[in-house]
């Protein structure tokens, strides 16, 4: 398998499109609380905005590893602002630890009821190309 997909969702958002973003790549999907030890050369990396930034998981996982020899690609879902920022943070995360970051994607929920967004399966769609640009790519 060409790599790994693995994100943190706590209101299912960010997972639709982490499954979205696997079937474009060809890629298992785990939740980070799963991931364990990842040994696959490319693995991309997904959280929602929290407080501006990428969710305490995701930290604690980009943290935990050494990323050399590691292609990364980041993608992020959100509801208002805070992506640019998110990304740039995980990023230096990565870079931090010998990481190359080879991709990044963001996702804005559409607005619904109570202001709860969702992904469409516009945003799945593009989610899936993201996938299977980056693992395609070889960068």
């Amino acid at each position: 398998m060409p790599g790994a997909v693995i994100y943190y969702s706590r209101t299912g958002n960010t997972r639709r499109i982490a499954e979205a973003v696997a079937r474009g790549a060809g890629a298992r999907c785990l939740p980070v609380e799963s991931a364990g030890e990842v040994k696959e050369e490319l693995v991309f990396v997904g959280t929602p905005v929290h407080s501006f930034g990428p969710s305490k998981p995701i930290l604690q996982f980009l943290r935990g590893r050494d990323w050399s020899g590691k292609r990364v690609a980041l993608f992020c879902t959100y509801a208002g602002l805070g992506n640019r920022r998110t990304l740039r943070r995980m990023r230096k995360e990565v870079e931090g630890r010998g990481g190359k970051v080879v991709g990044e994607f963001s996702c804005r929920g559409r607005f619904k009821f109570l202001g709860k967004g969702r992904p469409t399966p516009e945003d799945e769609r593009r989610a899936e190309e993201f996938g299977k640009a980056v693992a395609g790519s070889g960068a």
